[in-house]
């Protein structure tokens, strides 16, 4: 309805800027383009009025409700915890491997930012070497990212504590074997 409703105030809109150009016209002394903006404007304005009522914003509408897709349950937005919507694609989590923009995924959330998979991650590397028992290697990060191991599974938890998604943290505690005593929420 909020989408129809603003239609309307686009004619409105429309007919403003129309009545503009006619005024401009006249002050030009332009009588031909003053009379087809002054009845283009008057046209607009009284197609703006008769759209208001609430019989015509529902029969605008009404056609969208019985198309296949357009109503769209809650449940059916962001449903993929592995996938991150960036500027210039679809991240998949699980690998790392930039997809192609998919509408019929729903994703209503974007990460601002460009994905490179070989962008410096120096600051993430000092944190596993840190934290973690792993080796120095020269390109850790995408060695990290693209193998199961103890770093990836951190690379992985962190993201799902970003996210606070509870159903990624559900998947990542059963899908790596949670130490005793952590249950999935």
């Amino acid at each position: 309805m909020f989408l129809a409703k603003q239609t309307v105030l686009s004619l409105y809109t429309e007919a403003s800027e129309s009545f503009a150009r006619s005024t401009a016209a006249a002050l030009a002394g332009d009588r031909s383009v003053q009379d087809k903006e002054h009845k283009r404007a008057e046209g607009l304005f009284k197609w703006a009025e008769k759209s208001e009522a609430a019989s015509r914003l529902e029969a605008a509408i009404s056609p969208a409700k019985s198309e296949t897709g357009v109503p769209v349950l809650p449940s059916q937005l962001d449903s993929d915890p592995w996938v991150l919507n960036v500027f210039n694609g679809m991240v998949d989590l699980r690998s790392g491997i930039l997809l192609f923009h998919d509408k019929t995924k729903l994703l209503t959330k974007m990460a601002p930012v460009q994905y490179d998979p070989d962008a410096s991650l120096e600051l993430w590397d000092h944190f596993l070497l840190d934290i973690l028992p792993i080796q120095k290697r020269d390109t850790m990060s995408s060695d990290v990212l693209r193998q199961p191991s103890l770093a990836r599974q951190t690379m992985i938890s962190s993201w799902c504590a970003m996210e606070k998604e509870a159903q990624v943290r559900a998947r990542f505690l059963t899908q790596y074997n949670a130490p005793s005593g952590i249950t999935p929420p």
